[in-house]
């Protein structure tokens, strides 16, 4: 429960109860995730916070950073994996807010401040990351039971360190990611 200066409660709800759960698509490892509920705002509603396909990327001079010790940094590259079983959930399990999971290589991405870097992303030097977007932010849940109480779904975020060009410097940095669609109920407090 989420309490707010106005007299609403939020309660989250998940895919299999209205007391608690995941989203069907949310999977049940961490790989990496911190600060899981971290910003209840949807990337719709914010802006992005990762680019996929940045035109401005400095491929030169992150070339000629990467050069210097490119075995250490080719130990940090990975994909993550994305299956079906992992997001299937039990048989009697109902999605309340649509969303997409998938893999992306992210070139430029958003930290906990807002500041925005390069994410290494190039050639061999790749670094897959799972996320879940939203589809239905701002709007209804899709519950099957009439609520008296309004529901929304919401975009939540988690922060992934990747390897990014910091101040002149490769290192690793947090960036933040959607990684959860969440069924919010608006509970009038008595």
């Amino acid at each position: 429960m989420v309490l707010r200066a106005y007299p609403i409660i939020l309660i989250i709800i998940g895919a299999t109860s209205i007391i608690s759960g995941t989203t069907c698509n949310q999977t049940a490892a961490n790989g990496g995730y911190t600060n899981i509920e971290r910003n209840c705002g949807s990337s719709r509603e914010r802006g992005p916070v990762y680019v996929e396909n940045d035109k401005d990327y400095p491929l030169d001079e992150l070339e000629k950073l990467l050069k210097a010790n490119s075995s250490v940094y080719e130990n940090v590259m990975g994909e993550d994996v994305i299956t079906d079983g992992r997001k299937a959930g039990p048989a009697n399990a109902e999605c309340f807010c649509e969303s997409i999971e998938r893999v992306i290589f992210p070139r430029k991405g958003q930290d906990h401040q807002g500041d925005w870097y390069n994410i290494i992303n190039h050639g061999k030097f790749r670094q897959g990351i799972r996320i879940e977007e939203c589809m239905d932010v701002g709007k209804p849940c899709h519950l099957r039971s009439s609520i008296k109480y309004p529901t929304e779904c919401r975009q939540l975020y988690a922060f992934r360190s990747l390897l990014a060009k910091v101040k002149g410097r490769i290192q690793m940095q947090q960036f933040e990611i959607p990684n959860a669609c969440k069924c919010f109920i608006k509970v009038n407090k008595d």
